[in-house]
């Protein structure tokens, strides 16, 4: 929009001085036409349109003037909104890079994660895995701790031969809600 309104003054400047390099040509004949007038009518008509053609000059000379005031402060607006949008750029460029980042680090932290998801995965038993695989697409957290002799997540109480198989790494589900228990060791 303010380019557009720069244009549009620039081009009224340009016509303005145009049409005034057009005044100043009639004023020039009429001045030289003065010099060989024969009546007082003649001179009478003569004066009066070159007092014409100067009050009409001076308008458009007025004009020009704060046209171009009025473009240097365009001129300066659109400065600031270039200086503005530059700024604001280089913050979302800087924003953009630090997200890069972050993205960059996150995806090699679930790399990490996968492969050590592959690593665990090979050393428990198949039965194990395919225990947890089914009760991961049942439940938000299949492998929960034992707190307290119970299990974690509806709190059912466990029997000592549960807890003692756990203490020997047995595969132990929840009796209430079938999730598979371990116990926290120390």
């Amino acid at each position: 929009l303010s380019n557009t309104m720069l244009n549009n003054l620039k081009k009224k400047i340009d016509e303005s001085q145009l049409e005034l390099r057009s005044i100043d040509d009639q004023l020039s004949k009429k001045n030289r036409s003065l010099q060989s007038v024969s009546s007082p009518k003649q001179y009478e008509s003569l004066t009066h349109e070159i007092e014409a053609a100067n009050l009409s000059k001076d308008k458009i000379e007025n004009d020009i003037l704060s046209w171009y005031t009025e473009l240097d402060d365009l001129s300066n607006v659109v400065q600031i909104k270039k200086s503005d949008f530059e700024k604001f750029k280089n913050l979302a460029d800087i924003s953009i890079n630090e997200k890069e980042e972050m993205v960059e680090l996150l995806e090699k932290d679930v790399q990490k994660v996968e492969n050590e998801w592959k690593i665990a995965l090979s050393i428990l038993p198949i039965e194990w895995v395919e225990k947890y695989k089914k009760m991961r697409e049942s439940v938000k957290n299949p492998v929960v701790p034992v707190l307290s002799n119970s299990c974690s997540a509806c709190y059912s109480g466990l029997t000592a031969s549960e807890l003692n198989a756990l203490r020997h790494h047995k595969l132990i589900n929840c009796h209430d809600c079938y999730r598979l228990l371990y116990i926290e060791e120390n």
